[in-house]
């Protein structure tokens, strides 16, 4: 009886795995405008959602905050992520809709969380964040309420590209 049982979770886990290679070559990530006003921290690199795996009006925006994390754990807990995100960019108002949750990002010990905007057109955010030398690194991700399961694996596979992971190294690094 065990056997099978073992069989059936790897052949559930190889579906799952494959379903999200496909929606991830079935997306690419066109650069855009940074849209947002002056803050206290340099302007990042803004991205649509281009492709099937999308669903629609998905968006990336992603920026450093040099000394602006958690010097010895890094975005290591819900009170780091919320405190160090860029969710305020997108609503004044806005609630957690759960947890946060472990994630690699550009070989940094970071985190992702879900929340919800609401006001006059909800929109759902999910926030990227890790931290490295006490210099965070925070994306996020917005789309409408249906924003596909699938959206932080979508921006972290994007996060964790040579070519992106060496623009955060060096923004980081001051540069």
């Amino acid at each position: 009886m065990r056997r099978p049982l073992v069989a059936l979770a790897a052949a559930v886990a190889l579906c799952a795995a494959s379903g999200v290679a496909r929606a991830q070559e079935a997306v690419s990530w066109k650069e855009v405008q940074w849209p947002f006003l002056r803050d206290a921290w340099p302007n990042g690199r803004a991205f649509e959602c281009v492709g099937a795996g999308c669903g629609s009006g998905l968006s990336l925006y992603a920026r450093v905050k040099n000394g602006f994390c958690d010097c010895t754990r890094g975005v290591a807990d819900d009170d780091e992520i919320d405190r160090v995100g860029d969710v305020e960019l997108v609503a004044m108002y806005f609630k957690p809709l759960e947890p946060s949750s472990p994630r690699d990002l550009a070989g940094m010990a970071g985190r992702t969380r879900l929340y919800e905007a609401p006001g006059f057109s909800t929109k759902r955010v999910i926030s990227l964040a890790g931290g490295r030398d006490c210099n965070a690194f925070v994306a996020m991700v917005v789309g409408g309420t249906n924003l596909p399961a699938n959206s932080a694996d979508l921006a972290a596979a994007f996060i964790n590209t040579p070519a992106f992971s060496q623009w955060i190294a060096r923004k980081q690094g001051g540069q």
